[in-house]
């Protein structure tokens, strides 16, 4: 058997089959906007689109005699449409809207739980994916190459080891999703209240003082021209995402003469979009990257501003409404900060002795977040790794 994610011979007591041998498909139905609800009440049901498997936030229900199309919470569920398409999920009982698929296995033959694995396979997406934007763009799952596509078949008790397996590293990914959801909540919290004296390290009872940005900065332009040869650009992303790397960048793209020089620990604002949190601390990374005049450079004096502790300051949210509060005019490019008035925010601020403390207690926490988020990193990983080898036979497993 030749296919894309099949480049090898499925063992000889397995079945050579495509998935329509093994698995309908049944499309959703969309009921009447005049139906829906908001909120759940006798005679109505839920209406599962595909955002209700990302977010509770928007749930919606429908009369029942519009519930065309049902399902139960361990029913197999596909999205349809992208960008990404057939994305496959399961947990929501209800009826399910026109952007979604029932798959439905002959569970004579194929236990649903094997199934749910199958279809998640990241091959056979982007197979489909592939075939999807070479239509013209994420049209949406073609059925007729995902029904023909192989599904090699072992034997039953062999499914479902399989799929017992592979329950566990979900299991274990889910668990370590809680975790660093915890622990992210944990961080927030105390960030908050370590930022803005509300909780005080031990030893420490100096009071704090509000100062002006320009007793903690200094303006830093470093003006240079335009380079002849392609460069490494920088971007600040918004909503505290930080700075973002344009290689080998065309001067031709752009028409001003003069660009600025980026350094290691430079506070880095986007004026454009300040409003929305386009703010950052420069990495080592960054060191050398050139930016324009949107894009003005600060250097903190070493005796009075760790650059460390307002890297944790001005991703607060507090900080993010006094960027707002001087970035005055319409939406998007037409409100611009004011370079001026940013000087002159003020800042409720520890002496350099507590910011380091501070700085400390946040990294450690930090870096707690970090090992559980390569954590996840690895058991997802290794679970594609399982899951292609399982599920085509490359690694057997006992059954007895």
């Amino acid at each position: 058997m030749k296919h894309r994610g099949y480049k090898h011979l499925i063992p000889s007591d397995w079945e050579n089959l495509t998935m329509d041998d093994l698995v309908k498909f049944s499309g959703g139905s969309q009921p009447p906007l005049s139906s829906f609800a908001y909120e759940a009440q006798e005679g109505y049901v839920r209406l599962i689109q595909t955002r209700d498997y990302r977010t509770e936030k928007y749930k919606t229900f429908i009369k029942k005699e519009y519930a065309n199309k049902t399902c139960l919470a361990d029913d197999i569920i596909i999205g349809r449409y992208g960008p990404p398409i057939f994305q496959i999920f399961k947990g929501i009982e209800g009826a399910y809207n026109v952007a979604l698929v029932k798959a439905i296995p002959n569970e004579k033959k194929l236990l649903k739980d094997y199934c749910f694995y199958f279809l998640s396979r990241p091959e056979l997406r982007f197979y489909l994916e592939g075939l999807s934007q070479r239509s013209g763009g994420q049209t949406g799952i073609e059925m007729d190459c995902l029904k023909k596509y192989p599904f090699p078949l072992p034997p039953r008790q062999e499914q479902k080891k399989i799929a017992e397996i592979l329950s566990t590293w979900d299991l274990a990914i889910e668990k370590t999703q809680k975790l660093i959801k915890e622990i992210k909540l944990r961080n927030k919290g105390l960030a908050q209240r370590l930022l803005t004296g509300k909780k005080r390290l031990k030893g420490f009872k100096e009071e704090w003082e509000t100062n002006p940005l320009e007793y903690f900065l200094d303006y830093t332009p470093r003006p240079v021209d335009k380079p002849l040869q392609n460069f490494l650009a920088l971007g600040v992303r918004s909503h505290g995402k930080g700075i973002f790397h344009k290689p080998d960048f065309d001067p031709d793209m752009i028409a001003m003469e003069t660009l600025f020089v980026v350094k290691e620990k430079d506070l880095v604002v986007n004026i454009t979009f300040a409003w929305e949190h386009a703010i950052a601390i420069a990495s080592k990374e960054d060191e050398g990257g050139l930016v324009s005049h949107r894009f003005p450079t600060y250097t903190f004096k070493a005796d009075i501003a760790s650059p460390v502790y307002f890297k944790f300051l001005i991703l607060q949210p507090s900080f993010k409404y006094l960027l707002d509060l001087i970035s005055p005019g319409g939406a998007g490019r037409n409100r611009v900060l004011s370079k001026k008035d940013f000087m002159k925010l003020e800042i409720n601020c520890p002496p350099l002795k507590e910011q380091l403390a501070i700085t400390s207690v946040l990294e450690t926490a930090d870096n707690e977040l970090k090992l559980y988020e390569n954590k996840l990193a690895t058991l997802k990983e290794q679970k594609k790794g399982l899951m292609q080898k399982l599920l085509t036979g490359q690694i057997r497993v006992k059954t007895n």
